[in-house]
């Protein structure tokens, strides 16, 4: 089941915070100026699978959603106010009453949603997520996990678990805890761990990535980004101000925020293709939609 579509509008301490057309596939990168509300957006779905679980949120927010899959549209509504969550749903036009099946796969996309904070990492989360996936996978991560490290231009022999349950790395037969690795190493390893410890029978429902490249050199986020396009078996969302992976990400995947105050809008090739095919034709860099004013110069976009 996929995400395709999102609106949601939230109300906090008198302010009124609301997102707009944002419009997914299988990839996607949320890209935007600073401030724009990239890392919003990222909470907001997450946000929107806790209402799908029921479960209770800080402020009033509503969600208007979209999901398909191989079987048809799933349009899901909810509210939540004081700790109430009130919802809807629809599959191909009709109400769907409660205990249904399509709750049950609604509620199975919400529980299988991952994330990961990419700036933001926690030095022991690798080993968390390494032992996870060896557990689910016995046998198997270390060769999963070196054969993403070379994708993504790290260079190690060897890795696994010590006697601690710390993971370590190998690198020209000289052995580095994770302490000892750099900001960019650790993250872009972590990520291939995180990748290789889902199950492959049933991976997640999607894969939530904020601030993907961060503290990264060119040549790992080109690789993370040439990785990250050809996964197939799980939606892919994330943020990133990484001018090597926008350059790398076609356009035709990209969720391009504005913002005035605090209405955020979702521009992308469905809802303005004539803006996306007449920055084709200027023959610039994808990262270049943002920093050459292109967007500035079109009427109704900002």
């Amino acid at each position: 089941m996929l995400l395709t579509k999102l609106n949601c509008t939230e109300s906090r301490d008198q302010s009124r915070w609301s997102l707009v057309g944002l419009e997914l596939g299988s990839l996607n990168l949320i890209a935007g100026k600073n401030s724009s509300g990239k890392t919003s957006a990222i909470s907001r779905i997450i946000l929107l699978s806790k209402s799908v679980l029921q479960q209770s949120a800080e402020s009033p927010i509503s969600f208007e959603a979209e999901f398909e899959d191989q079987d048809g549209l799933y349009q899901y509504k909810s509210s939540i106010n004081a700790g109430d969550v009130t919802e809807e749903l629809f599959f191909d036009g009709a109400a769907v009453g409660a205990g249904a099946s399509p709750w049950a796969k609604l509620r199975a996309w919400a529980q299988d949603l991952k994330f990961m904070d990419f700036a933001a990492l926690d030095r022991s989360q690798a080993s968390v997520w390494f032992a996870e996936g060896e557990k689910s996978n016995p046998g198997k991560m270390e060769g999963r996990v070196l054969r993403i490290c070379e994708t993504i231009g790290l260079s190690f022999s060897k890795i696994g678990l010590d006697e601690s349950g710390e993971l370590y790395a190998v690198d020209h037969a000289l052995q580095f805890a994770m302490p000892a690795l750099s900001q960019g190493a650790y993250r872009a390893l972590a990520l291939a761990v995180r990748l290789a410890s889902f199950p492959e029978e049933s991976p997640p429902s999607a894969l939530l990535i904020d601030d993907i490249g961060e503290g990264l050199d060119s040549d790992r986020s080109q690789g993370i980004a040439r990785l990250l396009c050809g996964i197939d078996s799980f939606q892919v969302v994330m943020s990133t101000n990484d001018r090597y992976i926008m350059n790398l990400i076609p356009l035709e995947h990209w969720q391009i925020l504005t913002r005035h105050g605090g209405d955020c809008h979702a521009v992308n090739i469905k809802n303005s293709s004539e803006l996306f095919e007449g920055f084709r034709y200027t023959g610039l860099a994808n990262v270049d939609i943002l920093s050459s004013g292109f967007l500035d110069r079109q009427e109704g976009i900002l």
